[in-house]
């Protein structure tokens, strides 16, 4: 399993690979975006390898879709309003598995708009539970959930 901020470094390389080599494309990346790619990440992983991709990922529910604690405690200070051009660190090498699912996640989910990717994200939680603006643990979406979810609906494929 990995980190979510090693992850997400993969993630922002590949999109500003994938910008550099198409720039009207739409490969841009911001703090809120790259929250529900790492959520179908997680999603595609549990559906295609019944494995979880993260090993402190863990997915609070907020009223504009998934989020990760861990991403919010690291990189908001530094990209919270604005363009996410450069991986905070280099990024690390992962088993082949796993870069075919995050290379198919930013290839085919990383050039949508963010409210695109909000609105898809918002309509699976609601599968899960209503956000609980005075409860955090209750907005934990809870990992066999996702794969459930995500198992149940082959959601991934209807997106593209």
């Amino acid at each position: 399993m990995c980190k979510v901020s090693e992850v997400a470094d993969y993630m922002i390389a590949k999109a500003a690979k994938l910008n550099e080599e198409n720039p009207v494309a739409g490969y841009e990346l911001d703090f809120y975006k790259l929250h529900k790619l790492l959520f179908f990440a997680q999603g595609w992983m549990l559906e295609k390898y019944d494995h979880p991709l993260f090993c402190d990922g863990t997915i609070l529910r907020s009223e504009n879709g998934p989020y990760f604690h861990a991403l919010v405690r690291d990189y908001y200070s530094k990209w919270k309003d604005q363009s996410i051009t450069e991986p905070v660190e280099e990024p690390v090498p992962f088993p082949s598995f796993i870069t075919e699912v995050l290379d198919e996640v930013v290839t085919m989910l990383g050039n949508m708009s963010r409210d695109k990717l909000s609105s898809y994200t918002k309509e699976l939680l609601e599968q899960f539970s209503k956000y609980d603006s005075e409860n955090r643990e209750r907005n934990i979406i809870r990992e066999n959930d996702t794969r459930n979810y995500f198992q149940s609906n082959n959601i991934l494929l209807e997106l593209i």
